[in-house]
């Protein structure tokens, strides 16, 4: 019997690749993977695609007996790019990848979309915010994974093609234990992220799974924040932290403060029980967990800590200079 075939766009991506990997590690599906970007190490061990998705007839022949593609091919919100870019990319392809499925009778999709579909600034809304919440982007990259949305439902209700759509907030390699006071915001860890995908992907070719879900389902899949109603009184007037922080980790917060945290990218709390009840996923590396990493290593942040106090010297050098 044939293993089920899986084609994940965005392959060469950090979040693709390492969706890959995992589920190369499984050894129960054939993967397949999609990049207008080439991956020598990708090329080694599965079948490789060097296609651009806004180029539908590039698609059309490169999609015979797929049974699942996980769709992350995406622009990253950059100023680099334009809305010209983002449509192209982000909404011309993922309406090319639809009509291709459609075309080649592929009835499951896992679609990467993000947080950003709604305004990013939810400080001051009842949490926890839920897959229900309307809400308008705030800027061309949010705009465009809301029409990737409109696109998935479209199909999903019109052509019969089932879609987990995942809902992640920012997310990171933790490769910098100084970035990990981003954890107390709106950012995520890689590895949870591609853990979310590899369990959308498993829950679509779960039958008796599918039964109980709609055709097209969204799904938060964020960091864990223990911030409740009423922390909203916590932020400064610029959107400082600190305050907030001190509140659920009063003896975890040393390490931030003394690398000059004051705040971080932060949208609000977002619900998870959906991402727990379909997927059977939750976020397994939070910031307890960071804190309890660095204390394991030993990490005192001595080489940061000197970085932040000389370059907050210079600030005020300069600052005097101007006042004199």
């Amino acid at each position: 019997m044939s293993l089920p075939s899986i084609l994940v766009t965005g392959a060469s991506g950090n979040l693709g690749k390492k969706i890959i990997l995992k589920l190369h590690d499984l050894k129960k599906f054939k993967i397949i993977g999609l990049d207008i970007r080439p991956d020598k190490n990708l090329k080694n061990l599965i079948e490789f695609l060097n296609i651009d998705i806004s180029k539908l007839e590039n698609l059309s022949k490169n999609f015979k007996n797929i049974d699942l593609i996980c769709h992350c091919a995406s622009l990253i919100d950059s100023p680099l790019y334009n809305e010209a870019d983002y449509k192209n990319t982000n909404v011309l392809g993922t309406e090319n990848i639809y009509s291709i499925a459609q075309k080649e009778n592929i009835r499951k999709v896992v679609l990467t979309s993000s947080t950003s579909v709604m305004e990013m600034d939810k400080k001051n809304e009842k949490w926890p915010i839920y897959e229900n919440y309307v809400g308008e982007p705030n800027n061309i990259y949010g705009q465009s994974k809301k029409d990737q949305e409109l696109i998935a439902k479209k199909y999903s209700e019109n052509h019969n093609i089932q879609t987990i759509c995942l809902r992640p907030c920012s997310f990171f390699h933790l490769d910098n234990p100084e970035l990990g006071f981003r954890l107390t915001g709106s950012y995520a860890i890689l590895d949870d992220i591609a853990n979310a995908h590899v369990a959308a992907i498993k829950t679509l070719f779960n039958d008796e799974k599918i039964k109980n879900i709609k055709k097209f389902e969204s799904i938060f899949v964020t960091n864990k924040l223990p911030y409740k109603n009423g922390d909203q009184k916590l932020f400064g007037r610029k959107g400082e932290m600190k305050d907030l922080v001190l509140k659920y980790w009063p003896t975890k917060s040393k390490f931030i403060f003394d690398l000059g945290y004051k705040k971080t990218v932060f949208s609000g709390v977002y619900d998870l029980e959906k991402a727990k009840n379909i997927l059977n996923w939750e976020p397994k590396y939070n910031y307890d967990d960071w804190y309890n990493d660095c204390k394991k290593q030993n990490l005192n942040f001595n080489e940061e800590k000197k970085r932040y106090r000389e370059k907050k010297s210079i600030l005020n050098k300069i600052l005097k200079i101007f006042k004199n």
